[in-house]
C-alpha cells in the first residue's frame, strides 16, 4: 500500500513570495501615507487662517474707515490646531494673514489676501496661496489639481 503525503504547511518559496509582496506594499504605503499625514497638517493651518479671515472680514464691514481698523489684532485667534509650538498666525494692516507651521517636518506657510486690500475699501474675495505648493488643499494652489 502506498501512504498518501497530505502537505503540512508553505514551501520556503511560497513565503518568500508572500514576504516580498508586502515588502512592495510597504514601500509604496509609506510614503502615500506620509505626504497625506502633511496634506492632512497644512489643512488644519489652512483652517487656522480662516478664522483670522473671518475677523478681518468682519472688522473691514464694521469699520467707518477700513484705512484706519485694527486689522493686527486678527491674529490673536484661537490657534487650536495639530502643528507645533512655534506655529502662528499674524495679520498685516492691509488685512493679509500669514499662517505658518510644522507639518510633520515640513515648515508650511499659508498666504490668504483680501482683494481689495482691507485697508482700501469693503473685500470682496480671498486669495489663498502656500507653500510647498504640493501639500496645500486646491484652493490654495496655483493649479489646482
Amino acid at each position: 500500500m502506498q501512504k498518501k503525503s497530505v502537505q503540512q504547511g508553505f514551501t520556503l518559496i511560497e513565503l518568500m513570495i508572500v514576504v516580498a509582496i508586502i515588502g512592495i506594499l510597504a514601500a509604496i504605503a509609506l510614503p502615500a501615507y506620509n505626504t497625506y499625514t502633511v496634506r492632512a497638517a497644512a489643512s488644519e493651518i489652512v483652517t487656522a487662517a480662516g478664522a483670522a479671515r473671518t475677523c478681518v472680514q468682519e472688522i473691514n464691514q464694521g469699520a467707518r474707515d477700513p484705512a484706519t481698523a485694527n486689522y493686527a489684532s486678527c491674529g490673536n485667534v484661537d490657534e487650536d490646531y495639530d502643528a507645533d509650538a512655534d506655529a502662528g498666525i499674524s495679520v498685516s494692516d492691509t488685512g493679509v494673514i500669514t499662517a505658518t507651521g510644522d507639518a510633520r517636518g515640513e515648515f508650511i506657510t499659508v498666504t490668504l489676501t483680501p482683494a481689495p486690500l482691507a485697508n482700501a475699501g469693503n473685500i470682496t474675495s480671498w486669495t489663498c496661496t502656500g507653500t510647498p505648493e504640493e501639500f496645500m488643499p486646491g484652493s490654495c494652489r496655483a493649479n489646482a489639481d
